[in-house]
């Protein structure tokens, strides 16, 4: 009797234990939601690193967008643009800011005055707008999860599934997102999106976009992080000329 006890004491552990919660399978909502977390996290942070990449019609576009604000001004900065073989690089660093247009290098004092204007018009929010209005709601709808393990995710895109979906869009950005959404619905057939995470948020974003003439283009976005930057800056900053 006492053997049977314990087997069924044993039994009903381990059947209590398989009957508890199981863990919620992700949707493509769920990384969705990831994605605005990480909004968040950056739009609030005073540092952060990030880096998109696009490349469509055979040009590769990047943006490094690297930086630690103060308050409303800013400490130091990277901003580096280059599309095909044009390069634009700005720097700021201990008061002065540089700028690098294709080879031609030029300083000037930066205030911090000046730094509000640049985080309001050419902050984290401002330079990943485009991006971030691409990846929205309706699109991440019709995305199935193909596969999820190890903190990343496979998902495919359902054209068919492609609906509007404007209950959370402000009627100030309406127009837009309606526009944004008939120019994918009528162009893309094809999206293979491989979403890299940690905890419930998004380290890195690869998506592959197929147009109906069987045209390729890639959007890559990588978030490096919100700690404070440590900045590697050009070593020949002291030869800018002044502006």
């Amino acid at each position: 009797m006492k053997k049977f006890l314990l087997f069924l004491v044993i039994f009903l552990m381990f059947g209590l234990v398989g009957c508890g919660p199981s863990k919620k399978k992700a949707t493509a909502e769920t990384f969705y939601q990831y994605l605005q977390n990480t909004q968040d996290e950056y739009a609030e942070s005073q540092s952060g690193n990030l880096k998109i990449t696009v490349v469509s019609e055979g040009v590769t576009t990047e943006l490094v967008y690297v930086y630690n604000y103060d308050g409303e001004s800013i400490d130091t900065m990277k901003v580096e643009f280059t599309e095909g073989e044009d390069v634009m690089e700005a720097y700021i660093k201990e008061g002065y800011a540089y700028v690098n247009l294709n080879g031609v290098k030029t300083k000037q004092k930066f205030f911090a005055a000046e730094g509000k204007d640049i985080i309001d018009n050419y902050g984290f929010l401002s330079l990943t707008e485009i991006v971030f209005n691409f990846l929205d709601e309706s699109l991440f709808g019709a995305f199935d999860v193909e596969s999820n393990k190890d903190g990343e995710a496979t998902l495919v895109w359902d054209a068919e599934k492609y609906v509007f979906l404007d209950e959370n869009i402000p009627d100030e950005e309406f127009a837009e997102a309606e526009e944004r959404f008939r120019e994918i619905q009528e162009n893309i057939v094809e999206i293979t999106m491989t979403i890299k995470y940690e905890g419930e948020k998004v380290t890195s974003l690869d998506s592959v976009l197929k147009n109906k003439d069987n045209e390729e283009s890639q959007l890559k976005v990588e978030f490096n992080g919100t700690d404070t930057q440590t900045i590697e800056f050009p070593s020949d900053l002291s030869e800018y000329k002044d502006r």
